[in-house]
């Protein structure tokens, strides 16, 4: 019985060790806490691609399908989640470029198609100053608008609309 009587308090030392220990390990369970929650769910999504060229190459990443028509089915490719790249080329010629998200269990449709802004650098060289005179001709008279019945139709066309 002597031992109950005997028992004394820990060194302050250890309380301290023990307590920042423990504070130290909720950072730690809180990370695993986060990445298992961030994998929890589905890991891969589902990227259907319509092509609107033939005769292109199409690769999604590093993976690269050949298109021979426009009107064959569309490409159903299975993708980790997470950011990818779509590009369409035919020859050396990137027609479309395209960066795109898949979240997990997530069905995604996308569009390979001729950019305008590839569309604009082919014809530049090709491209002339809009001649106007063709649409309007030009003449030293200035155009004047036709005049009104008087100021109280134009009042009254104002509180009309």
């Amino acid at each position: 019985m002597k031992f109950l009587n005997e028992w004394h308090r820990p060194q302050t030392g250890f309380l301290t060790f023990v307590l920042l220990s423990h504070l130290a390990a909720l950072p730690f369970a809180g990370g695993v806490l986060y990445w298992v929650a961030q994998n929890a769910g589905p890991r891969f999504g589902t990227v259907i691609v319509h092509v609107t060229e033939s005769n292109v190459d199409v690769t999604i990443d590093q993976e690269t399908f050949h298109i021979k028509a426009f009107d064959m089915e569309p490409l159903v490719v299975e993708l980790r989640k997470g950011r990818h790249r779509l590009t369409m080329t035919q020859g050396e010629t990137l027609l479309h470029d395209e960066s795109f998200e898949v979240e997990g269990g997530e069905e995604r449709i996308l569009t390979a198609w001729r950019s305008i802004e590839h569309e604009a650098s082919i014809h530049h060289k090709n491209l002339t100053p809009l001649n106007l005179d063709r649409i309007m001709p030009t003449t030293d008279t200035p155009i004047v608008a036709p005049p009104r019945a008087s100021d109280s139709d134009a009042a009254h066309d104002l509180g009309n609309q």
